[in-house]
């Protein structure tokens, strides 16, 4: 089971690694035509249509893309005022149900953002504007960022049901070098 869970991990932090690097892009994209959009004030001939729409498509990317990512390493907001008074038992058993509420939540929300995102694909909607952006790009994002959220929450649920919990001071997974 270890050798397993370990293989799952390498081909989990893979994937977050990808969806990282997609998420940094977006991120320096953004900033770039923010830039861009601020030149494009004083010469309106440079300017870019729907830069607004664009970033905000960006956005979805650059957060959603970035989640799994997150879940992997601990860097989630949390509050560990009581959680740091408990005994390694009871901390065990929060973490466990934590993971299991967090699957509750998210198996359901990825199915349904997988199928809003098919549905749109398969719509050719696009979004107002001049460039009539197609409508499918961010649920994709947020599609992919959900689905690698998931599957690292089943991860650790299934390492922490098999190993148990690791040092409630220590990050999951190591950080990217």
């Amino acid at each position: 089971m270890s050798r397993f869970l370990s293989a799952v991990d390498a081909a989990l932090t893979w994937v977050e690694r990808g969806l990282l690097g997609l998420s940094m892009a977006a991120l320096a994209a953004i900033a770039a035509l923010v830039c861009w959009e601020i030149a494009a004030r004083s010469l309106p001939a440079i300017a870019v249509p729907d830069g607004v729409i664009i970033v905000q498509m960006l956005m979805v990317a650059a957060i959603a893309c970035a989640l799994g990512h997150a879940t992997a390493t601990g860097a989630h907001i949390a509050v560990d005022i009581l959680f740091n008074l408990m005994g390694p038992g009871a901390r065990r058993v929060c973490e466990v149900l934590a993971l299991i509420a967090a699957l509750v939540f998210m198996i359901p929300t990825c199915l349904w953002i997988a199928a809003e995102t098919v549905e749109h694909i398969g719509s050719g909607r696009t979004l107002y504007g001049l460039l009539r952006l197609p409508e499918w790009p961010p649920y994709a994002a947020l599609s992919l960022g959900l689905i690698s959220m998931t599957l690292r929450l089943a991860h650790l649920l299934a390492r922490d049901l098999a190993e148990g919990a690791p040092p409630s001071d220590a990050p999951h997974v190591s950080e990217p070098s």
